[in-house]
């Protein structure tokens, strides 16, 4: 438990994000705070979603994410702060991954930041942290999936359409792992996200994706990894950097699978491997490479399986061992969807319980 809560370590290209974070008012103490009307109107915030960490709300073009950390405590100190200040490790991986701007780029590859603050105490209510970011009309993958589902569209016109929206992940999630040492440790569909740009009047929409939801960022180095919680009871591989490479490999494939109307086709190719995006998850997740180069190495093979080669690739058999699963549907829809399943589960009840959190908390450092 130690080690899954103990803080992000930012070793590389921080000193920058770190000069600006003292100079942040983010303090909220003052009325003339440029988000206090985000507090002003909370009545008029929408509830989007919530899970452990905490809930996500929107209120126009903005989403304000809310912290618990009774249930998922601050592991990260403010840097500059006068005090002990903890505050979420999401908002500095953000600040360095995504920057702080209240508008998207073209060439963003992380959700940038609009603002952060936090609240003074009441007699009503604790300090809190606020976390503001522009609202993706987009949404994730998942909503993207659903808008699809609906044209009818194959698999193969969906990889051809979207592949360089993987690729230009996978180069950015090489870029974290390399130039800041930084794993994601939470990619599934739910986390990627879909931006929506006009230009020259005409309307380019769905494939500029950006990750997001960087609450579980950690270094490469950080002892989690080698933990019993993160390899064996969540499943995780022992390299962080690996593991995200195949998550997000695993997410895309998963995305194209829950985008068509008829999975069953889909779910054929996926176990004989043969189309360029099965090819690619076999390898990705049959193969190895180092984890330095992990994220690289699947996007250059995910070049050399282009959609447009197709026809350059046979049949070969990967996954289905049974026989009575090759003659039913169901069984073959059942291990798809067991092999491609993205959910982070952390198994940390029994961890909690086994190191009395009820009675002594849950552990921390001191800043």
């Amino acid at each position: 438990m130690a080690k899954r809560y103990s803080p992000t370590r930012f070793e590389r290209r921080f000193d920058q994000t770190a000069a600006a974070i003292t100079k942040h008012n983010w303090a909220l103490s003052l009325d003339t705070h440029d988000s206090r009307h985000v507090l002003d109107h909370r009545d008029q915030w929408r509830r989007l979603g919530g899970g452990i960490e905490g809930e996500v709300f929107r209120l126009n073009g903005t989403v304000i994410k809310t912290f618990n950390i009774r249930r998922s405590p601050l592991r990260n100190c403010v840097p500059g702060a006068s005090r002990e200040t903890r505050w979420p490790s999401e908002i500095p991986a953000s600040l360095l991954l995504g920057g702080m701007r209240d508008d998207l780029h073209d060439e963003d590859d992380f959700l940038p930041v609009k603002d952060y603050f936090l609240t003074s105490p009441t007699d009503h209510s604790k300090a809190s942290w606020h976390f503001v970011m522009p609202y993706l009309e987009g949404g994730s993958l998942l909503h993207l999936a659903d808008r699809l589902r609906t044209l009818g569209l194959t698999y193969r016109e969906l990889d051809a359409m979207f592949r360089p929206s993987l690729n230009r992940l996978l180069a950015a999630l090489d870029k974290m792992h390399n130039d800041y040492q930084l794993c994601h440790d939470d990619i599934k569909p739910e986390n990627v996200f879909v931006a929506t740009f006009a230009k020259d009047g005409s309307t380019h929409t769905d494939t500029h994706w950006l990750l997001g939801d960087l609450g579980n960022v950690r270094s490469w180095v950080n002892q989690y990894h080698a933990s019993r919680l993160w390899q064996r009871e969540s499943g995780q591989h022992a390299d962080c950097r690996i593991n995200d490479a195949i998550r997000l490999v695993k997410t895309y494939v998963l995305f194209l699978r829950v985008s068509v109307a008829d999975t069953a086709p889909f779910d054929a190719a996926f176990w004989a491997g043969g189309e360029p995006w099965s090819h690619l998850y076999w390898w990705a997740t049959k193969g190895y490479v180092p984890g330095s180069i992990a994220a690289s190495s699947l996007r250059d093979k995910s070049l050399e399986v282009a959609p447009r080669a197709v026809d350059e690739y046979r049949e070969q058999e990967h996954g289905i061992w049974s026989f009575s699963c090759l003659l039913n549907s169901a069984c073959i829809q059942t291990a798809t969807k067991r092999e491609l399943m993205t959910r982070m589960v952390v198994k940390e009840s029994r961890a909690r319980f086994l190191g009395l959190t009820g009675i002594f908390g849950l552990p921390s450092t001191s800043c």
